[in-house]
Order: structure tokens, then sequence, then C-alpha cells
């Protein structure tokens, strides 16, 4: 009776360690995510990728997307904590792409990105439809549109039928161009672009339907250029 009693200590201490040790073992993984907020991007722009936390071996790190993007490359930061993608080729518009990282990919403090957590599914704006070098041809814009001057001689030409638009954000990238707005009464207003993001307000006198059409400025072309209807 005295020995039976002598093992319960031990069967106490054995079963304190089989609930701490699994615990004490645990690795937590590690994340990537999309740098830019929001999920939706434009199909012309990089995609940059940021990892929780520093990765150990960059030079091992691979991405699939799907649907494809065979031409694809990336680069680290020097902090290798981001991956710079360049898609090299556009993106599908209004498509939905998951972006996905090789396995064995580990982190410097030893968390290993796997499953879910190495997993980014992301959306693209619509993209300009060619040919649209003419008024009749104009792709309609009903919220944002994303698109390229290919050629020096290119013109992209956009229609808004939305009365409750009021105005635009631009947003220009590598591109130099100039932006001409005409109502159905062919009434005009042109802007430079220069800067990087701007708002161009269409005058409340415009009859709609409002057509947009952006040239190239100087004879720039490549970049790309983003359109977001601003309404009321």
């Amino acid at each position: 009776m005295k020995s039976q009693c002598s093992l319960v200590p031990a069967i106490v201490v054995l079963f304190i360690i089989s609930c701490v040790m699994p615990g004490a073992n645990s690795v937590e993984e590690g994340r990537i995510s999309l740098l830019k907020q929001g999920d939706t991007l434009s199909g012309f722009e990089k995609i940059v990728v940021h990892f929780s936390q520093p990765v150990k071996e960059p030079e091992q790190v691979c991405f699939t997307f799907d649907p494809p993007l065979f031409s694809h490359s990336f680069r680290f930061s020097e902090t290798a904590d981001k991956a710079y993608i360049d898609p090299g080729e556009p993106m599908k518009g209004g498509h939905t792409y998951t972006l996905t990282l090789c396995n064995g990919v580990y982190s410097v403090d030893g968390k290993q990105f796997k499953g879910e957590n190495a997993r980014i599914t992301f959306h693209t704006h619509p993209i300009e439809q060619e040919p649209n070098d003419t008024p009749q041809l104009a792709d309609t814009i009903y919220d944002q549109m994303s698109a390229t001057l290919s050629t020096s001689t290119d013109v992209d030409w956009f229609v808004i039928g939305d009365t409750g638009v009021y105005g635009f954000e631009f947003s220009q990238y590598d591109l130099l161009c100039s932006v001409v707005v005409m109502d159905s009464s062919e009434n005009t207003i042109s802007e430079t672009i220069t800067d990087k993001n701007t708002i161009i307000t269409i005058p409340a006198e415009f009859s709609p339907p409002v057509f947009i059409a952006v040239n190239s400025f100087q004879n720039w072309n490549g970049g790309y250029y983003h359109i977001r209807l601003k309404r009321e």
C-alpha cells in the first residue's frame, strides 16, 4: 500500500510535463501580406509582398500565381522583409489572382511561412480594351480603370454616363500625358498631367455623357495611369 501511494507524485509530475511541453515546442508561423492597403491592384503595377519577419534565405524564395504569370520576376529589399514582384506582363483586368509562396521558406528566427499564411488573394481593376482610340470606341468607366499609352501617338478614349460623377482622380506612373474632358456638346477642358495624382473636376454645365481623352505629352510613352471616379 505504501509503494502504491509513492507513485502518485510521479504520475502528477508526468501529467504536468505532458501538458506543458507541446506549448514549449510550438513555433509561431510567419505570414505574408500585400504592402498596399486593400486587396485590389492595377493590372500594370508591381506587387509588393510584405513578410512578417525578414526571410532567412531570400535567394531560395519563389512564387506561383493562379492564373499564371509566367514572365514574373522579383527582388528583395535590403532588409529581406519585402519582395517587389514585376508581373512581366499586364495582369488581366477585373480578375482574381492567388499568389502562393513556395514551400520551405523560413524567417531569420526560424518561423516558417506555410499554408494560408503563405498565400495572398487579390483582385485587379478593369483595364482598357483596345481599340479605344475614338469617342465611338470609348471604354465605359463605371468606377475605376487602368490603362497605358503604348506609343507616343496612342490616344485612349473613355466615357462616363453616370450623372452623379463630379470629377475623377488621375494617377500616373512613369508617364507624362495630357487629358481632355469633353461633353456631348463638344465643350472641352484640358490639363497636362505632371503630378502623380491630380483631381480633375468636370464643369457643372457639361452635358452627359462625358468623354475623357488621354494623349501622350512630349512624345512620352510607356508607364501606366489609373482613373478613379469621384461621386457626389
